[in-house]
């Protein structure tokens, strides 16, 4: 059957019995480019159906008491590619390979992967790791390496992460299970900042651990329990060393609390009349011999 359409003043002719015969030919045994084409749709509805079913059971899980946002992730993430492989095991299976054929396609498709996809494989089953296990979650403060910053996506493949710098960073996940990491709000959301501070020789002790408490009951930042700490670590050239530990729910923007800190000891130090030494030397002058002096 011919088929002719107008279409912009021009007369096409659609021949749909050639149509059907091309879709019909046989490629390879039963596969047909009709089958092929079916099989490209189905992919594609097994993709979004896989995005919905996902998008679904985030939803259901925010009913469920007890979960976080990392947990409710995990678990829909986890969903999501069952659905898939379900789905496309579906789609192979509708284009009617024989079990020799889809041996062949699966040992070349592992091969593939051993060879060629041997970081996609890790970072992939890191991400699961990561997911399931939930050693990083959204929202998580991290150290990796020498950066620091707050996580904002952990993916399949890899993780992303906002630091203080407001600079974005995308790590693969086989990097940060594969070397050492420090999740500050893995257990809780608050940090333990350790502020050096050197007093002079001639100062009162008990004045200068007064302000360095009095310093930290100041800030707002500043955590009252634990309360603060101050121990004395060293006996310097110039100074006499402090440390004061301080305990703050201001995570991620610590060095705020920092600088808060370091304004109101200073504060405190010249009310209370507590020196802060400048570096000093001793010279030693001996005696010239003076027939030296005369030369």
């Amino acid at each position: 059957m011919v088929m002719r359409k107008r279409i912009r003043g021009r007369i096409v002719s659609m021949d749909w019995e050639a149509i059907k015969d091309f879709l019909e030919h046989k490629l390879y045994q039963n596969i047909t480019p009709g089958l092929i084409l079916q099989a490209v749709l189905f992919t594609v509805g097994v993709v979004l159906g896989s995005k919905l079913v996902r998008s679904i059971t985030i939803k259901a899980l925010k009913n469920v008491p007890h979960l976080d946002s990392g947990t409710r992730n995990a678990i829909a993430t986890v969903v999501y590619y069952i659905v898939l492989a379900v789905g496309l095991g579906m789609v192979i299976g509708s284009l009617g390979l024989s079990s020799s054929s889809l041996a062949v396609f699966t040992g070349a498709l592992g091969l593939g992967i051993g060879l060629g996809f041997q970081d996609v494989a890790k970072n992939f089953i890191s991400g699961l790791i990561m997911l399931i296990g939930k050693t990083i979650k959204p929202e998580d403060i991290i150290t990796v390496g020498e950066m620091t910053g707050r996580v904002e996506v952990v993916g399949m493949y890899s993780s992303t992460m906002r630091t203080v710098q407001d600079a974005t960073v995308i790590i693969p996940n086989s990097e940060i299970l594969s070397s050492k990491f420090i999740n500050w709000t893995h257990d809780n959301r608050i940090r333990m900042i350790e502020i050096p501070v050197g007093v002079h020789y001639d100062s009162d002790m008990e004045v200068v651990q007064e302000c360095l408490r009095d310093a930290a009951k100041n800030l707002e930042k500043v955590l009252e329990d634990p309360p603060v700490r101050v121990l004395l670590v060293n006996y310097g050239e110039s100074s006499v060393d402090f440390v004061a530990r301080i305990w703050t729910d201001e995570v991620f923007y610590y060095q705020r609390v920092i600088s808060a800190y370091y304004l109101e000891v200073w504060r405190l130090f010249k009310d209370r009349g507590v020196i802060i030494p400048y570096p000093q030397r001793d010279l030693h002058i001996h005696t010239v011999p003076s027939e030296l002096v005369q030369k």
